[in-house]
């Protein structure tokens, strides 16, 4: 007697923040349409992987998981593997033949931050607000952390804090006139999200 057994058709859902592993996902199925996908495509990424498996023994047509917004403390990306991918609406469409598999990827990624001080001359560098006399200068410095573009503005604009910049580092302000709020901005951006930090200076 010969005993054949069908290979079963397999959806495996993972989620990772900023590229490594974060179990605990919460992923949901909307409704399929009557007689349409199996139910039950749904989970929670499990430790091991951060993913689960589903197994049916049947074609996956048109399988609609949803993920939440925030996951392991960062922000909803992109799906990864999908069909169809509605990175607004959090939801990755997938299809799968019958006794195939195929992987789809929740990825979430975590807000950069970005810090901004000045030091006027001779002093050390402040979160503000500073007061310095009318005309005369300090020292920019910043740093951000997990940021795809670091970029500087100013009001009133200052050409010497003004466009891109490294993830860190210093810039002489110029001599700062006339007498004035002078705020310097740093807004730091990435697939997550974006943060901003300002120092703001007086002239007197």
């Amino acid at each position: 007697t010969t005993v054949t057994f069908k290979k079963l058709t397999e959806l495996t859902v993972a989620s990772v923040l900023d590229g490594a592993f974060a179990p605990g996902a919460v992923i949901t199925q909307e409704p399929p349409p009557q007689g349409g996908t199996p139910t039950g495509m749904g989970g929670k990424t499990e430790l091991l992987g951060a993913s689960y498996i589903r197994k049916v023994a049947a074609t996956i047509n048109g399988a609609k998981l949803k993920a939440p917004p925030t996951h392991a403390g960062g922000n909803f990306i992109a799906w990864n593997g999908c069909d169809n991918p509605d990175p607004i609406n959090l939801v990755c469409t997938v299809s799968v033949a019958a006794s195939g598999a195929k992987t789809i990827t929740a990825q979430y990624g975590k807000v950069p931050s970005c810090d901004i001080k000045f030091a006027p001359a001779g002093s050390a560098a402040s979160d503000g607000p500073v007061t310095i006399l009318n005309g005369t200068s300090g020292t920019i410095s910043w740093s951000a952390t997990n940021a795809k573009t670091v970029t500087a503005t100013a009001n009133p604009a200052n050409a010497n804090w003004t466009g891109s910049k490294a993830a860190s580092g210093s810039a002489p302000s110029g001599n700062l006139t006339p007498e004035r709020l002078h705020s310097f901005e740093i807004t730091c951006v990435n697939d997550a999200g974006k943060m901003t930090d300002f120092v703001d200076v007086n002239t007197v």
